[in-house]
């Protein structure tokens, strides 16, 4: 089964944070779609930062979980 992930953030943070996530999902072998557009009824997770324009979970009727986040990378000291 595919994971419909939604990363509900700014186009700057998209542009920062999608490769890494890829990279995330692809070493676990995640079967997964990530993407920043869904129907909202397709959803199974989102990851979300607090400055997102989506404030109204309601509609997401097959959500799973919310990933709530600052959007941070590790520096060199971290990894």
């Amino acid at each position: 089964m595919t994971l419909k992930i939604l990363f509900s953030a700014s186009k700057k943070n998209w542009s920062e944070y999608k490769a890494p996530l890829e990279q995330a999902f692809d070493s676990v072998s995640l079967d997964y779609d990530l993407r920043t557009s869904f129907a909202p009824s397709e959803v199974d997770y989102i990851i979300y930062a607090p400055s997102s324009s989506l404030q109204d979970f309601s509609p997401y009727t097959s959500l799973k979980a919310v990933s709530y986040t600052h959007l941070t990378l590790p520096t060199n000291r971290e990894v």
